[in-house]
């Protein structure tokens, strides 16, 4: 047991010690009404009443996450676990696999992850029919972010797409990485990524950034390889845009 000096050292530090940092509930900094149609207090039976969908709530953050994700907003299909809730309206939401006012690194609720996690909901017949077996879903739930490459020119989306079509030639599409160009496969066209789109503005021969397609992904404003193709789809690759009679092309070129 400490002396008296001992105890007098241990008051000391605990009164003037600064208190530990609390953990913030998400989202942080942000007035319950910029969310919520009811004036505090906000209670269970209230909570549900938002000024706008989910969606587009979510979305003002976290825009890429929404863009190229598990789809939300829609009537489940099939009966979903309790400990994964739907909305007031039956459907499924953003906060049906999030805690929207949690602490935890990525909101999960529960403890799944990855295929587990796809699981809970889907059987595994619904993955047999892709091209990957659902592997590029069930690993990365919104593509998630990586650490960037070769000084931020390559986005993370485009990363984690590359740790499977790699040098190696893996998938359908035999993607290859060289630099900042994607060579399909040996016999089409690559394509470059990378490059901050707004950059072309004024260039001849590509159009306006507002004159995109919505389904055309610009993660933090660069050509990524979710820009021509669909990262959450039954059919893995599927392009965002039809490309009959060069459709997808001519989204960005004027050629």
């Amino acid at each position: 047991m400490p002396g008296l000096p001992g105890v007098m050292i241990l008051l000391l530090i605990m009164l003037f010690s600064p208190p530990a940092p609390a953990k913030v509930s998400h989202p942080a900094d942000m007035a319950c009404r910029e969310c919520h149609l009811a004036q505090l207090p906000i209670t269970p039976e209230n909570a549900h009443q938002l000024t706008d969908s989910q969606e587009v709530l979510c979305a003002r953050c976290h825009e890429n996450a929404i863009r190229v994700s598990h789809p939300s907003g829609f009537p489940a299909m099939r009966m979903i676990p309790a400990e994964y809730p739907v909305d007031w309206k039956g459907d499924i939401t953003c906060s049906t696999c999030h805690t929207v006012h949690g602490t935890e690194a990525g909101l999960m609720r529960g403890g799944k992850k990855g295929r587990e996690l796809c699981l809970s909901c889907h059987d595994q017949g619904f993955f047999v029919r892709m091209a990957d077996e659902g592997a590029s879903i069930r690993q990365k739930g919104h593509l998630a972010r990586t650490a960037d490459l070769q000084a931020g020119l390559i986005d993370a989306y485009s990363i984690n797409c590359m740790s499977c079509h790699n040098n190696n030639g893996l998938g359908p599409a035999g993607t290859k990485y060289e630099g900042v160009v994607l060579a399909h496969s040996e016999t089409t066209m690559k394509h470059p990524i990378g490059f901050l789109y707004v950059n072309t503005a004024g260039r001849d021969r590509y159009h306006d950034i507002g004159r995109l397609d919505a389904r055309l992904v610009l993660p933090d404003g660069r050509l990524s390889c979710v820009t021509c193709h669909l990262a959450y789809s039954d059919s893995h690759g599927e392009l965002a845009v039809a490309n009959t009679g060069s459709a997808l092309c001519y989204q960005c070129h004027d050629i």
